[in-house]
């Protein structure tokens, strides 16, 4: 599939748009395709099969507007899979259709790909940004807070075992969970 390029910023606007609102043609109304967007949105998004279509292709050209895959298209690659993993959208966005597909069909691989699939993002993520600043420490603040008992934080930090092994005991059954996003909340703070 061969894409133009893009503003990425605009990829990854229209990429939302279409993911949330693309049943009511807001995708097609960014961009600016008025006859279209009004179709899309009085048809129910082509009763939903337009709306999938749209949104795993919008994905797939956000995910191929940033060549350099730095840091920014690393943490978006990441909130893409921990929203919409389970339907392969990031698999898309990384430019992986065909696996992108696959774990749609299979919801996620029954969740066990979604969960590997964004312990690898976070780590990923974390190793993009060298310089460990305010906006990484927020990342992990936030990952901490909402994904921590999957052990997410710890892999965006690095730490491939700590993160397996705060996955196998979902976040030490709340208290390591707890302890981090806690701590990760106050250095996230102190910035």
């Amino acid at each position: 599939m061969a894409v133009a390029t893009q503003d990425w910023r605009k990829a990854n606007i229209r990429m939302w748009l279409s993911l949330y609102l693309g049943w009511a043609g807001a995708d097609r109304f960014y961009n600016g395709q008025i006859g279209w967007g009004i179709l899309k949105a009085a048809t129910g998004g082509g009763i939903l099969v337009w709306w999938i279509i749209d949104a795993l292709y919008y994905a797939y050209v956000a995910g191929q507007a940033e060549p350099a895959r730095g840091w920014w298209w690393q943490n978006m690659r990441l909130l893409v899979g921990l929203i919409y993993g389970f339907f392969g959208v990031d698999r898309i966005y990384s430019g992986q259709v065909l696996w992108g597909i696959i774990k749609l069909i299979t919801f996620g691989g029954f969740g066990i790909w979604w969960v590997v699939d964004n312990l690898y993002w976070a780590s990923q993520a974390g190793k993009a940004r060298p310089e460990r600043d305010w906006g990484w420490n927020q990342i992990r603040m936030a990952l901490s807070i909402t994904l921590g008992f999957l052990g997410v934080d710890r892999a965006f930090n690095g730490q491939a075992g700590l993160a397996i092994l705060k996955l196998i005991t979902l976040g030490g059954f709340g208290i390591w969970w707890i302890a981090d996003a806690a701590y990760y909340s106050y250095l996230a703070g102190s910035d």
